[in-house]
Protein backbone atom coordinates (compact mmCIF):
# COMPACT_ATOMS: atom_id res chain seq x y z
CA UNK A 1 0.00 0.00 0.00
CA UNK A 2 3.20 2.76 1.07
CA UNK A 3 4.50 1.95 -2.67
CA UNK A 4 1.03 2.16 -4.63
CA UNK A 5 0.86 5.74 -2.60
CA UNK A 6 4.60 6.50 -3.35
CA UNK A 7 4.34 6.16 -7.27
CA UNK A 8 0.21 6.66 -7.27
CA UNK A 9 -0.08 9.96 -4.70
CA UNK A 10 -3.98 10.95 -3.44
CA UNK A 11 -2.99 14.39 -4.92
CA UNK A 12 -1.72 13.32 -8.43
CA UNK A 13 -5.64 11.66 -8.93
CA UNK A 14 -7.13 14.57 -7.46
CA UNK A 15 -5.18 16.78 -10.50
CA UNK A 16 -5.99 13.67 -13.08
CA UNK A 17 -9.85 14.23 -12.25
CA UNK A 18 -9.37 18.34 -12.68
CA UNK A 19 -7.71 17.71 -15.88
CA UNK A 20 -10.43 15.28 -17.18
CA UNK A 21 -13.43 17.35 -15.89
CA UNK A 22 -11.83 20.18 -17.85
CA UNK A 23 -11.54 18.28 -21.34
CA UNK A 24 -7.62 18.38 -20.32
CA UNK A 25 -6.74 16.78 -24.40
CA UNK A 26 -8.09 20.58 -25.56
CA UNK A 27 -5.74 22.46 -23.41
CA UNK A 28 -3.60 25.11 -25.24
CA UNK A 29 -0.21 23.93 -22.92
CA UNK A 30 -0.84 20.78 -21.37
CA UNK A 31 3.18 19.81 -20.90
CA UNK A 32 4.10 17.13 -18.69
CA UNK A 33 0.53 16.21 -17.38
CA UNK A 34 -0.60 12.51 -17.44
CA UNK A 35 2.94 11.72 -17.95
CA UNK A 36 3.63 8.51 -16.11
CA UNK A 37 7.28 9.42 -15.70
CA UNK A 38 7.14 12.63 -14.36
CA UNK A 39 6.02 13.57 -10.44
CA UNK A 40 2.85 15.89 -10.77
CA UNK A 41 4.81 19.04 -9.50
CA UNK A 42 6.30 19.33 -12.94
CA UNK A 43 3.15 19.51 -14.71
CA UNK A 44 2.56 22.56 -16.58
CA UNK A 45 0.91 25.43 -13.87
CA UNK A 46 1.42 23.02 -11.07
CA UNK A 47 3.74 24.21 -8.06
CA UNK A 48 4.58 22.18 -5.12
CA UNK A 49 6.21 22.49 -2.01
CA UNK A 50 6.97 19.12 0.24
CA UNK A 51 5.32 17.62 -2.70
CA UNK A 52 2.26 19.18 -1.82
CA UNK A 53 0.02 20.86 -4.58
CA UNK A 54 0.20 25.20 -3.62
CA UNK A 55 -0.42 26.64 -6.72
CA UNK A 56 -2.41 25.92 -9.75
CA UNK A 57 -1.99 28.73 -12.29
CA UNK A 58 -4.03 27.67 -15.90
CA UNK A 59 -5.03 30.70 -16.55
CA UNK A 60 -6.13 31.21 -20.35
CA UNK A 61 -5.45 27.51 -21.13
CA UNK A 62 -8.13 26.65 -23.17
CA UNK A 63 -10.01 25.04 -20.55
CA UNK A 64 -13.72 23.98 -20.76
CA UNK A 65 -16.47 21.71 -19.04
CA UNK A 66 -16.65 21.65 -15.46
CA UNK A 67 -14.20 22.13 -11.89
CA UNK A 68 -14.13 18.95 -10.64
CA UNK A 69 -15.50 18.57 -7.23
CA UNK A 70 -12.28 17.01 -5.63
CA UNK A 71 -10.68 20.42 -6.08
CA UNK A 72 -11.97 20.61 -2.35
CA UNK A 73 -8.77 18.07 -1.22
CA UNK A 74 -5.87 19.88 -2.14
CA UNK A 75 -5.46 21.20 1.15
CA UNK A 76 -2.30 22.63 0.84
CA UNK A 77 -3.38 25.11 -2.06
CA UNK A 78 -3.11 28.66 -2.27
CA UNK A 79 -3.19 30.03 -5.42
CA UNK A 80 -5.80 28.86 -7.77
CA UNK A 81 -5.95 30.74 -11.16
CA UNK A 82 -8.72 29.26 -13.92
CA UNK A 83 -9.40 32.63 -15.12
CA UNK A 84 -9.94 33.79 -18.91
CA UNK A 85 -11.08 30.33 -19.98
CA UNK A 86 -14.31 28.12 -20.94
CA UNK A 87 -15.21 26.89 -17.50
CA UNK A 88 -19.13 26.19 -17.00
CA UNK A 89 -21.63 24.57 -14.77
CA UNK A 90 -21.69 25.68 -10.80
CA UNK A 91 -18.81 26.54 -8.81
CA UNK A 92 -18.48 23.12 -6.14
CA UNK A 93 -19.34 24.12 -2.58
CA UNK A 94 -15.83 21.97 -1.57
CA UNK A 95 -13.88 25.04 -2.56
CA UNK A 96 -14.83 26.02 0.89
CA UNK A 97 -12.55 23.52 2.12
CA UNK A 98 -9.59 25.02 0.91
CA UNK A 99 -8.49 26.60 3.92
CA UNK A 100 -5.23 28.10 2.85
CA UNK A 101 -6.42 29.84 -0.21
CA UNK A 102 -5.00 33.19 -0.27
CA UNK A 103 -5.24 33.55 -4.31
CA UNK A 104 -8.79 32.68 -6.22
CA UNK A 105 -9.29 33.69 -9.72
CA UNK A 106 -12.16 32.22 -11.75
CA UNK A 107 -12.86 35.30 -13.84
CA UNK A 108 -14.10 35.30 -17.67
CA UNK A 109 -15.37 32.09 -17.66
CA UNK A 110 -19.13 30.91 -17.77
CA UNK A 111 -19.54 29.43 -14.50
CA UNK A 112 -23.54 29.92 -13.48
CA UNK A 113 -25.51 29.65 -10.27
CA UNK A 114 -24.90 30.98 -7.04
CA UNK A 115 -21.77 31.25 -5.25
CA UNK A 116 -21.53 28.50 -2.39
CA UNK A 117 -21.88 29.77 1.10
CA UNK A 118 -19.17 27.69 2.03
CA UNK A 119 -16.67 29.83 1.09
CA UNK A 120 -17.39 32.21 3.88
CA UNK A 121 -14.94 29.25 5.39
CA UNK A 122 -11.74 31.03 3.61
CA UNK A 123 -10.13 33.36 6.17
CA UNK A 124 -7.06 33.54 4.31
CA UNK A 125 -8.36 35.03 1.31
CA UNK A 126 -6.81 38.17 0.12
CA UNK A 127 -7.49 37.82 -4.01
CA UNK A 128 -11.25 36.85 -5.26
CA UNK A 129 -12.07 37.29 -8.99
CA UNK A 130 -15.40 35.86 -9.80
CA UNK A 131 -16.73 38.78 -12.74
CA UNK A 132 -17.54 38.49 -16.01
CA UNK A 133 -19.40 34.67 -15.46
CA UNK A 134 -23.01 34.66 -14.79
CA UNK A 135 -23.09 34.20 -11.10
CA UNK A 136 -26.42 35.14 -9.59
CA UNK A 137 -28.50 35.45 -6.18
CA UNK A 138 -26.02 37.01 -3.27
CA UNK A 139 -22.11 36.39 -2.14
CA UNK A 140 -21.51 35.48 0.70
CA UNK A 141 -19.60 37.80 2.94
CA UNK A 142 -16.18 37.35 3.43
CA UNK A 143 -15.35 39.44 6.52
CA UNK A 144 -11.64 40.66 4.90
CA UNK A 145 -9.80 43.70 5.12
CA UNK A 146 -9.35 43.75 1.51
CA UNK A 147 -6.13 45.54 0.57
CA UNK A 148 -6.86 47.55 -2.49
CA UNK A 149 -10.09 48.12 -5.15
CA UNK A 150 -8.85 45.03 -6.97
CA UNK A 151 -9.04 42.30 -4.30
CA UNK A 152 -12.77 41.27 -4.35
CA UNK A 153 -14.43 41.96 -7.60
CA UNK A 154 -17.85 40.25 -8.85
CA UNK A 155 -20.85 41.00 -11.10
CA UNK A 156 -22.44 43.32 -8.88
CA UNK A 157 -22.85 46.45 -11.13
CA UNK A 158 -25.62 47.44 -13.20
CA UNK A 159 -27.01 46.68 -16.18
CA UNK A 160 -27.19 42.88 -15.77
CA UNK A 161 -28.41 39.66 -17.43
CA UNK A 162 -30.63 38.79 -14.55
CA UNK A 163 -33.87 40.57 -13.51
CA UNK A 164 -32.36 41.36 -10.15
CA UNK A 165 -28.17 42.25 -9.82
CA UNK A 166 -25.58 39.71 -7.99
CA UNK A 167 -25.79 41.49 -4.08
CA UNK A 168 -21.97 41.72 -2.82
CA UNK A 169 -21.92 44.16 0.22
CA UNK A 170 -18.55 42.83 1.25
CA UNK A 171 -17.28 43.33 -2.71
CA UNK A 172 -14.26 45.97 -3.52
CA UNK A 173 -15.74 46.73 -6.74
CA UNK A 174 -18.76 45.64 -9.16
CA UNK A 175 -18.86 44.60 -12.92
CA UNK A 176 -21.68 45.01 -15.56
CA UNK A 177 -22.53 43.17 -18.81
CA UNK A 178 -20.08 44.97 -20.44
CA UNK A 179 -16.77 43.96 -18.23
CA UNK A 180 -16.88 47.59 -16.88
CA UNK A 181 -16.18 48.09 -13.67
CA UNK A 182 -16.57 50.88 -10.75
CA UNK A 183 -15.08 50.76 -7.18
CA UNK A 184 -17.63 50.53 -4.19
CA UNK A 185 -17.30 52.72 -1.07
CA UNK A 186 -18.00 52.23 2.96
CA UNK A 187 -20.66 55.41 2.93
CA UNK A 188 -22.79 53.00 -0.27
CA UNK A 189 -22.60 50.75 2.09
CA UNK A 190 -23.51 51.90 5.08
CA UNK A 191 -26.23 53.40 3.75
CA UNK A 192 -27.66 50.00 2.78
CA UNK A 193 -27.33 48.59 6.82
CA UNK A 194 -29.19 52.05 7.38
CA UNK A 195 -32.20 50.85 5.60
CA UNK A 196 -31.75 53.97 3.05
CA UNK A 197 -32.59 53.16 -0.23
CA UNK A 198 -30.39 55.59 -2.03
CA UNK A 199 -28.48 59.65 -1.44
CA UNK A 200 -31.96 60.70 -2.86
CA UNK A 201 -33.89 58.60 0.04
CA UNK A 202 -31.47 60.28 2.56
CA UNK A 203 -32.23 63.55 1.27
CA UNK A 204 -35.28 63.44 1.43
CA UNK A 205 -35.42 62.09 5.16
CA UNK A 206 -32.97 64.27 6.28
CA UNK A 207 -35.49 67.57 4.81
CA UNK A 208 -38.28 66.56 6.37
CA UNK A 209 -36.52 66.67 9.90
CA UNK A 210 -35.40 70.06 9.19
CA UNK A 211 -38.97 71.05 8.81
CA UNK A 212 -39.72 69.23 11.69
CA UNK A 213 -37.20 70.90 13.44
CA UNK A 214 -37.73 74.43 12.36
CA UNK A 215 -41.80 74.13 12.83
CA UNK A 216 -40.95 72.78 16.68
CA UNK A 217 -38.78 76.21 16.85
CA UNK A 218 -41.52 78.10 15.70
CA UNK A 219 -43.75 76.75 17.61
CA UNK A 220 -42.18 77.30 21.15
CA UNK A 221 -41.31 80.51 20.07
CA UNK A 222 -44.99 81.46 19.45
CA UNK A 223 -45.29 79.40 23.27
CA UNK A 224 -42.55 81.59 24.66
CA UNK A 225 -43.96 85.03 23.83
CA UNK A 226 -47.33 84.00 24.68
CA UNK A 227 -45.96 82.78 28.69
CA UNK A 228 -44.52 86.04 28.78
CA UNK A 229 -47.31 88.08 28.22
CA UNK A 230 -49.30 86.24 30.64
CA UNK A 231 -46.65 86.82 33.34
CA UNK A 232 -47.60 90.68 32.85
CA UNK A 233 -44.64 91.79 30.90
CA UNK A 234 -45.33 94.99 29.42
CA UNK A 235 -46.51 95.16 25.67
CA UNK A 236 -43.67 97.70 25.06
CA UNK A 237 -41.13 95.37 26.57
CA UNK A 238 -42.37 92.56 24.51
CA UNK A 239 -42.31 94.22 21.08
CA UNK A 240 -38.78 95.59 21.84
CA UNK A 241 -37.44 92.14 22.29
CA UNK A 242 -39.50 91.17 19.31
CA UNK A 243 -37.67 93.94 17.54
CA UNK A 244 -34.25 92.83 18.55
CA UNK A 245 -34.86 89.80 17.57
CA UNK A 246 -35.82 90.59 14.37
CA UNK A 247 -32.68 92.97 13.44
CA UNK A 248 -30.56 89.77 15.01
CA UNK A 249 -32.15 87.63 12.58
CA UNK A 250 -32.03 90.07 9.17
CA UNK A 251 -28.28 91.06 10.06
CA UNK A 252 -27.92 87.28 10.28
CA UNK A 253 -29.53 86.53 6.94
CA UNK A 254 -28.75 89.62 5.48
CA UNK A 255 -30.87 92.50 4.10
CA UNK A 256 -30.46 91.62 0.35
CA UNK A 257 -31.11 87.97 1.24
CA UNK A 258 -34.67 86.78 0.18
CA UNK A 259 -35.06 84.80 2.88
CA UNK A 260 -35.52 87.94 4.87
CA UNK A 261 -38.95 88.48 3.38
CA UNK A 262 -39.35 85.47 6.36
CA UNK A 263 -39.38 88.17 8.76
CA UNK A 264 -41.80 90.49 7.42
CA UNK A 265 -45.99 90.07 7.35
CA UNK A 266 -46.03 90.64 3.62
CA UNK A 267 -48.12 88.06 2.29
CA UNK A 268 -46.48 88.38 -1.56
CA UNK A 269 -43.01 88.47 0.32
CA UNK A 270 -43.32 85.09 1.82
CA UNK A 271 -44.68 83.68 -1.45
CA UNK A 272 -41.36 84.69 -2.99
CA UNK A 273 -39.28 83.22 -0.34
CA UNK A 274 -41.41 80.28 -0.22
CA UNK A 275 -40.98 80.34 -4.35
CA UNK A 276 -37.18 80.46 -4.30
CA UNK A 277 -36.96 78.20 -1.53
CA UNK A 278 -38.75 75.42 -3.45
CA UNK A 279 -36.49 76.00 -6.53
CA UNK A 280 -33.54 75.84 -4.86
CA UNK A 281 -34.59 72.69 -3.39
CA UNK A 282 -35.87 70.81 -6.68
CA UNK A 283 -32.26 72.22 -7.85
CA UNK A 284 -30.65 70.15 -5.06
CA UNK A 285 -32.78 67.37 -5.65
CA UNK A 286 -31.30 67.38 -9.45
CA UNK A 287 -27.59 67.10 -8.18
CA UNK A 288 -28.59 65.00 -5.44
CA UNK A 289 -30.03 62.52 -8.14
CA UNK A 290 -27.18 62.80 -10.26
CA UNK A 291 -24.48 62.19 -7.24
CA UNK A 292 -26.33 58.74 -6.78
CA UNK A 293 -24.11 55.83 -8.18
CA UNK A 294 -27.24 54.65 -10.20
CA UNK A 295 -25.21 53.23 -13.27
CA UNK A 296 -28.34 51.75 -14.78
CA UNK A 297 -30.46 55.40 -14.92
CA UNK A 298 -29.39 57.90 -17.71
CA UNK A 299 -29.58 61.37 -15.24
CA UNK A 300 -26.83 59.67 -13.09
CA UNK A 301 -23.93 61.40 -13.54
CA UNK A 302 -20.92 58.40 -12.92
CA UNK A 303 -20.32 56.30 -15.04
CA UNK A 304 -18.06 52.89 -14.93
CA UNK A 305 -14.14 53.73 -15.52
CA UNK A 306 -12.57 51.06 -14.20
CA UNK A 307 -10.90 47.89 -16.40
CA UNK A 308 -9.82 44.56 -15.07
CA UNK A 309 -7.44 43.15 -17.60
CA UNK A 310 -7.72 39.16 -18.49
CA UNK A 311 -4.51 38.73 -17.77
CA UNK A 312 -3.76 41.22 -14.56
CA UNK A 313 -4.51 40.83 -10.89
CA UNK A 314 -4.97 44.44 -10.67
CA UNK A 315 -7.72 46.83 -12.20
CA UNK A 316 -7.33 50.18 -13.78
CA UNK A 317 -9.01 53.40 -13.84
CA UNK A 318 -9.04 54.22 -17.59
CA UNK A 319 -10.66 58.29 -16.05
CA UNK A 320 -7.37 59.09 -14.83
CA UNK A 321 -5.31 57.64 -17.46
CA UNK A 322 -7.57 60.08 -20.07
CA UNK A 323 -6.98 63.12 -17.43
CA UNK A 324 -3.38 62.78 -17.50
CA UNK A 325 -3.24 62.49 -21.32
Amino acid sequence: MGGKSEYCPKERNILKQLYDSTKGQEWTYADNWMNEYDNHCLWHGIACKDNNVISIKLGNDGLSGRISDSIGNLASLRWLDLSDNGLGGTLPSTIGKLINLTHLRLSHNSLIGTIPYEMNELRQLGLVHLHSNRFEGSVPTLNHDWHNASSFITDCGLPTQFDDPLECLDCTMCCNIHADCHVTEPETIIFQLTGYQSYLHFTWVFFLILVGLVSLIYITSMLYDRKKKRIGLRESTVRLEVDKDKHYALETIGADSVYSFFLTTSVTGWMIALAVTALQLCTLMIFVQAAQKKFDDDNSDFIYSWKCPRNNTECSDEADQVSDI
